[in-house]
C-alpha cells in the first residue's frame, strides 16, 4: 500500500519541480540516431527551438513522452491535491459541526462513526458542547 503524502513531502516534490529546467519539454529524435543499433533514439529537450537543452535521452518512445510531459503532469497533479485537500478539510469541518449540532447524542455518535470510516482515523466527538 502506497503511503499518504504529507505535508513535508509534497513541499520537497514542489521545490524539485521548482528547480528542473523551466519550459515546456519536448521529444525530439536524436541526430545520433544509430540505425544499426536497432531504432531511434528519442531525447527530451527543453524546447522546440533548435539546439535546445537535452533533459535526457532514451530508446524508447513512450518513456520519452512520459519525462516530457512530467513536469506539465506534475504540477497538474500537485494542484488538483491541493484543491481536494482543501475540499476535504472543508467537508470535514461541516460534517463535524452538523454532528455536534444533532438534537440526540446517538444520531451524533453514528455521523461521527461514519466520518471517522470516511477518515480512516479518529476524530475529536462534541456533542451540544460537551467532549465524547
Amino acid at each position: 500500500m502506497v503511503e499518504r503524502l504529507s505535508r513535508k513531502d509534497l513541499s520537497t516534490i514542489y521545490e524539485r519541480l521548482n528547480k528542473a529546467s523551466q519550459g515546456k519539454w519536448e521529444v525530439d529524435i536524436s541526430p545520433d540516431t544509430c540505425d544499426k543499433c536497432g531504432g531511434y533514439s528519442f531525447e527530451v529537450v527543453q524546447s522546440e527551438e533548435f539546439l535546445t537543452p537535452v533533459i535526457c535521452e532514451t530508446n524508447n518512445i513512450n518513456d520519452a513522452l512520459f519525462i516530457a510531459y512530467a513536469r506539465e503532469d506534475i504540477q497538474k497533479l500537485l494542484s488538483e491535491i491541493i484543491a481536494l485537500k482543501k475540499e476535504r478539510y472543508e467537508f470535514l469541518t461541516i460534517s463535524m459541526w452538523g454532528a455536534s449540532k444533532l438534537g440526540e447524542r446517538e444520531d451524533a455518535e453514528f455521523m461521527y462513526d461514519d466520518i471517522e470510516r470516511a477518515l480512516g482515523r479518529s476524530v475529536k466527538r462534541q456533542w451540544k458542547g460537551e467532549i465524547i
